[in-house]
């Protein structure tokens, strides 16, 4: 399941616009084998997944609600082209109660649900065994990230013909549009953008050196995601990394300052000496007049009217796309939708213990969130979001509450030390 959220552009079924993805397989065969195997969901119903499950009441509840009270409402649909030299209105569509808002949270209870089966599976597991899992997803999903970025970026270069792999995870709208974002070759591996690629590779590699002690192989792979991550030349990635070095920072202040100013000037003659690189400073320091920035503020203007003409009760879950996780989510489930979501990550990030696994997948959950507040179309095609998500159970957050029969027997035996005492 951890593995089949990257591949967030590969369908396996579709029926005229109807697709199921990866992901989609892969949940709901989870949550299959969860219940057929035997076991109850027994999920601790704690603050966190209380209001988990209040988000995805009002998910469905508020978006009826929403799609009766403004139906017939009429929304604009914005483009720009790759290479970020043309912005425009491409069209119009009305907003109505339809399948596809069904679809879209029967998506978000399917991914949600499969959160549960993981926080009960890792729940049972003990801690040398959860390490250890955790070490095996983390590394397959490095090792499919990177060794198919280098794959795709050479055939974007034209050193062999890719296609066929390449027509295999991706769709060919997907291929076409995002091997030459903003008019350079870009890497983006099995993501659909580079904007969702970069964030996913620089948060790895930032939670790999702030998860504590640094093996030489946590520096390799490290290493190898911020490499990667600058080859997607997204702005998004840019903005992530900063982010992190700044947490670096704060928790290193007084250590490795030697080390630190080495990177700057590293980094600083590799400015300098790449013209690609000055391209990706000059398209992020300039989005705002480039025809993809236009478009994001556009669609972040259009989600806020939106958000003022519904009175704050949004237009229901996959109807609007605000380009920003809070104008998305605003604009989609309103401000109740949203207070539930925002609490629900805060609490969660909170109650990961300050343990190596805990710092890592709290670190990399940390970036993953950054990049959505600088750029996402919504959950559903935030598959980064998922991967982290289902990354928390690892830190050692959550137990399984106990049956029945073991809550009788531990009364049993402290009623008999008790009487023996």
């Amino acid at each position: 399941t951890l593995l089949a959220t990257l591949f967030d552009t590969a369908t396996v079924f579709s029926i005229s616009d109807f697709r199921l993805s990866a992901q989609d397989i892969t949940c709901f065969v989870l949550i299959v084998r969860f219940f057929m195997s035997g076991r109850q969901a027994r999920v601790a119903l704690d603050l966190r997944h209380g209001l988990l499950f209040f988000f995805l009441a009002y998910v469905l509840v508020g978006g009826l609600l929403s799609l009766a009270l403004f139906d017939g409402y009429e929304i604009e649909s914005y483009s720009s082209t790759p290479s970020g030299d043309w912005f425009g209105v491409v069209g119009s569509s009305r907003i109505e109660l339809s399948i596809g808002f069904f679809v879209a949270v029967a998506r978000i209870a399917l991914y949600s649900f499969a959160y549960f089966c993981i926080v009960h599976i890792i729940g049972e597991m003990p801690e040398a065994s959860r390490d250890r899992v955790l070490r095996r997803a983390v590394g397959a999903s490095l090792i499919i990230v990177l060794l198919f970025g280098i794959y795709q970026y050479s055939s974007t270069l034209g050193l062999f013909d890719g296609s066929v792999l390449m027509g295999i995870v991706h769709t060919e709208d997907v291929a076409e549009t995002s091997a030459y974002w903003n008019n350079y070759t870009s890497l983006y591996s099995v993501f659909a953008e580079p904007s969702q690629c970069g964030p996913w590779l620089m948060g790895m590699g930032w939670a790999l050196i702030l998860k504590g002690s640094i093996s030489k192989r946590d520096f390799l792979l490290s290493s190898a995601c911020f490499i990667e991550g600058v080859l997607t030349f997204s702005s998004t990635a840019l903005v992530t990394f900063v982010f992190m070095f700044c947490i670096y920072l704060a928790k290193n202040m007084n250590k490795n300052i030697l080390i630190i100013l080495i990177v700057l000037m590293v980094a600083a003659v590799a400015i300098t000496s790449n013209d690609q690189v000055q391209r990706l400073l000059e398209s992020t320091f300039n989005k705002l007049s480039s025809g993809s920035g236009l478009t994001r503020i556009a669609l972040i203007g259009q989600a806020h009217q939106v958000f003022i003409d519904t009175y704050g009760l949004g237009l229901g879950l996959n109807e609007v796309i605000g380009m920003s996780l809070i104008s998305t989510m605003l604009a989609q489930v309103g401000v109740i939708g949203t207070m539930l979501f925002a609490a629900f990550l805060v609490v969660l990030i909170r109650r990961v213990p300050a343990t190596t696994a805990g710092k890592f997948v709290r670190y990399f959950f940390v970036a993953i969130i950054i990049s959505l507040l600088v750029s996402s179309p919504g959950l559903l095609y935030a598959n980064g979001f998922w991967f982290a998500l289902y990354l928390i159970p690892f830190g050692g957050t959550i137990t399984v509450p106990k049956t029945s029969r073991a809550i009788k027997s531990e009364r049993m035996l402290s009623y008999g030390r008790y009487t023996n005492s």
